[in-house]
């Protein structure tokens, strides 16, 4: 964490776990799907509420606000996926979705392609984005703070994947591309690509 002032105050918690059941970064192979567990730009969306101070977003879209002051690890899918043994790769979502699949791609030796229709965007995010005159795929990409999980797996595996998580917990996932060989991440909106790779919150870097 860097900052160009002031202090910041860090807890860090350690944890167990079976080693059966530790997913990594580097486990994804070329032809993997790209999954997310749920919507993304959310807490990114009510940052920017935060930030106006405008009442009426507030009141409008009260569980965007809530997205970005209480998120929520999503501990339960986790443990879910990881026991199911059809995941190959795994992490949950803080630094956006450019930046954390580019951390997957690197680990695993691999490029991603994603497919920004298939992104999921709430209906709250399309609205207050509009609204607020935001970029909402942007926001999706490159925001963070969703704690959403993204993994990969075998094409093969999706459908019982989407069963665990909607018999399980009413949970639906979205597949938003595939691993391919070489590295970086690339997104493509409406036929055209673009490099996206690191691209979200940078630890490291200087406070605005």
């Amino acid at each position: 964490m860097a900052s160009p002032g002031g202090l910041y105050f860090s807890i860090t918690i350690m944890g167990e776990v079976e080693a059966e059941q530790v997913l990594y970064r580097s486990g994804a192979a070329a032809g993997d799907l790209v999954v997310v567990s749920g919507c993304l730009g959310d807490a990114a969306i009510g940052l920017e509420i935060c930030r106006r101070a405008r009442q009426e977003f507030r009141d409008t879209w009260p569980e965007l606000a809530a997205a970005h002051l209480t998120p929520n690890p999503e501990l339960a899918l986790g443990q879910l996926l990881s026991a199911s043994g059809m995941v190959t790769a795994m992490l949950d979502m803080s630094d956006g979705l450019a930046t954390d699949l580019a951390h997957l791609c690197e680990a695993s030796g691999l490029g991603a392609e994603v497919a920004a229709a298939q992104i999921p965007l709430s209906t709250a995010a399309s609205e207050a984005s509009e609204a607020m005159k935001l970029d909402a795929l942007r926001l999706a990409t490159t925001g963070g703070e969703d704690y959403r999980l993204l993994f990969t797996c075998s094409p093969g595996h999706e459908e019982k994947l989407q069963k665990i998580a909607r018999d399980a917990l009413g949970r639906q996932l979205f597949r938003i591309g595939k691993m391919v060989a070489g590295s970086g991440v690339n997104l493509f909106v409406k036929g055209k690509m673009s490099r996206i790779d690191f691209q979200g919150y940078d630890h490291f870097g200087v406070a605005n």
